[in-house]
């Protein structure tokens, strides 16, 4: 069965995303911005009422009329890629359309959808704000439970197994460079593979779950700039400094002793503030969309780490049961790798499943009855 065009222009975008590696919130902007499109653009043409059979002109016209809002969205986010996209475009048999979008940011390609969601305003899907309000207060900085967290963080760090190794690889940007946004619509075009999702069911689930990844990503954003928490490696070197702690050595590929102040995370750290965890945050609200969507927390997938693990182990499988198995190993992944503490992952967790909820509640008056109720 060929894929969906939802599946199909998501692997245009993620192809793209893999090369540019923008940010989390601009990727999760991008992918909002296209599936709200093809959303808009399913319901534009939607057929008249009556009985059908078989792929009618009306699904041709649709799809093609897809293709090219797709094209268009793509080609505002990304202008560089236009001849890529265009040659898609010339494979499914469709003209370059006439109207070639002007060249923007990924913000820029999110208002030429921003119509589509009926969010509180241009940039959201269901989120109101105070965006940062999702989040509790991180753990106090020089509290005996802070300290626990870091003493955590080494613990993780000098005990590295390979599997945690394979999940704080994998998990780090996608096995792709796709980053976590991005990682979450390729896990969910297993569910439509799996399940067999004609069209607009797959129009409509990526509208639901980009949604709640936009919303995700702006909140956890908000809270990071808000708390301004620093990362474990600055938490170590300023609060144990002069001490010989244990931990990962990338020279030695494995456990060493060492300097708090020469004290490395096993997957280096991304230039912004630490609480709360993106992935944990984006993951969870994922996990949560794609539960709800389903009817079942049954997941079923899983993926082979070639990337370096422990020196000489060879490539390790990572399997979800469930979407929540997922979600979690995506929050602990960032604890394994050293660049997140546990205040982080747990929140992040909280407020991602509060927020894929309240994307779906939002979604289900937005398609309704496409969704079936929550579970």
């Amino acid at each position: 069965m060929p894929d969906t065009p939802s599946v199909t222009w998501n692997d245009a975008a993620l192809d793209v995303i893999r090369r540019e590696r923008p940010e989390p919130v601009a990727a999760a902007r991008v992918l909002y911005a296209l599936h709200a499109a093809l959303f808009r653009t399913w319901v534009a043409h939607d057929p008249p009422p009556g009985p059908r059979t078989g792929d009618t002109w009306q699904d041709a016209e649709r799809h093609d009329a897809m293709a090219c809002a797709a094209w268009t969205v793509l080609c505002a986010a990304f202008p560089a890629h236009t001849p890529a996209f265009t040659r898609r475009l010339e494979a499914a048999g469709l003209s370059r359309p006439t109207r070639v979008p002007e060249p923007g940011s990924p913000a820029a390609a999110g208002r030429l959808a921003d119509s589509a969601s009926g969010g509180p305003d241009d940039t959201l899907f269901a989120l109101r704000r105070p965006l940062h309000g999702q989040f509790a207060p991180p753990v106090p900085w020089g509290t005996p439970e802070y300290l626990e967290q870091v003493r955590e963080v080494l613990a993780y760090s000098a005990g590295l197994t390979a599997q945690q190794q394979a999940a704080a690889h994998y998990w780090a940007d996608g096995p792709g460079g796709e980053g976590v946004p991005g990682l979450w619509t390729a896990l969910a075009a297993h569910v439509s593979r799996r399940d067999a999702h004609a069209p607009d069911q797959d129009v409509k689930m990526y509208l639901v779950l980009t949604g709640a990844l936009l919303d995700a990503s702006a909140a956890c954003w908000a809270a990071k700039a808000w708390y301004g928490a620093v990362r474990p490696q600055s938490a170590v070197r300023a609060l144990l400094g002069g001490r010989i702690v244990r931990g990962w050595d990338r020279a030695a590929h494995g456990d060493a002793a060492f300097p708090a102040d020469r004290w490395q995370p096993y997957v280096a750290a991304p230039p912004w503030p630490g609480y709360p965890s993106t992935h944990s945050t984006l993951s969870a609200a994922a996990a949560q969309v794609l539960c709800m969507w389903t009817g079942s927390d049954v997941f079923g997938a899983g993926a082979t780490v070639t990337a370096r693990t422990t020196l000489g182990q060879p490539p390790l499988r990572l399997s979800w049961a469930t979407f929540t198995d997922a979600a979690d190993e995506a929050g602990l992944s960032r604890r394994y790798a050293g660049v997140q503490f546990r205040d982080g992952d747990l929140a992040g967790r909280a407020a991602g499943r509060q927020i894929g909820r309240l994307a779906f509640q939002h979604a289900q008056r937005l398609v309704h009855p496409g969704l079936r109720p929550a579970p």
